[in-house]
């Protein structure tokens, strides 16, 4: 698993040749689960905060909830600016071992405009049931078998 993961980073730029179905779907979740512990680390205090306002069990005074709120907001601007550095610079080499699945697949890799799909989203209804066509048809494509 960790040289599938040191293979995306080796070829990131890298938009020729094939990824097999185990090397995207071990990078996408090594991926995933670093996304999903960067932006946790921003959503689980903003989401503490609201439950710790809304709740009184804690009986705690409104200035003290201020004054802690007030100590995190730094550390999570900081985590919150890097979640999205991460997205910033994950986004090329998830463009490309896309495109070689596809291509690994069987499929041109101009299949892989479909996540443009994801615009459409911002159409009520046709929109949202075109992004997740695009989304499902994509996620069909990457798991299909191996063409050689």
């Amino acid at each position: 698993m960790l040289s599938d993961y040191k293979d995306f980073w080796k070829s990131f730029v890298y938009f020729k040749g094939r990824t097999s179905r185990s090397q995207f779907w071990l990078t996408y979740l090594v991926n995933s689960l670093i996304s999903l512990v960067s932006f946790g680390l921003v959503a689980l205090p903003l989401f503490g905060n609201v439950l710790l306002r809304q709740s009184n069990i804690f009986h705690l005074a409104p200035t003290y909830q201020d004054m802690i709120w007030a100590r995190l907001l730094p550390i999570l601007l900081v985590f919150s600016a890097l979640a999205i550095l991460w997205q910033i610079v994950i986004l090329l080499p998830n463009f490309a071992i896309q495109v070689r699945r596809l291509r690994d697949a069987g499929f041109h890799w101009t299949f892989i405009l479909f996540r443009l799909g994801d615009i459409a989203v911002l159409i009520p209804y046709v929109g949202w049931v075109l992004t997740l066509a695009c989304r499902v048809t994509l996620l069909v494509f990457f798991c299909l078998r191996s063409k050689k």
